[in-house]
This record gives structure tokens, C-alpha cells and sequence, in this order.
């Protein structure tokens, strides 16, 4: 794996915001993790 590691708490966020957007199959996608940082 590359890149940094992340915390529990960002774990734990990642996995909310793909359950809630249902976007299992976009982790690959630049666009995907766009959305996620700016809907902080």
C-alpha cells in the first residue's frame, strides 16, 4: 500500500461516506475522492 496511512477516525469516515453515496465501486476513481474531501 502507498501513500500515508490513515487513522481509525478517517478510516471510519471513508467508510461512511462510501455506504451512504453507495460508491463501493468508485474507490478507484480521482472523482470519487474529490467528493469525499470536499464534503467535509
Amino acid at each position: 500500500m502507498s501513500g500515508k496511512s490513515y487513522t481509525m477516525k478517517e478510516m471510519k469516515a471513508i467508510v461512511e461516506y462510501l455506504t451512504e453515496h453507495r460508491a463501493y465501486g468508485d474507490i478507484k476513481g480521482r472523482k470519487m475522492w474529490m467528493n469525499l474531501a470536499s464534503s467535509k
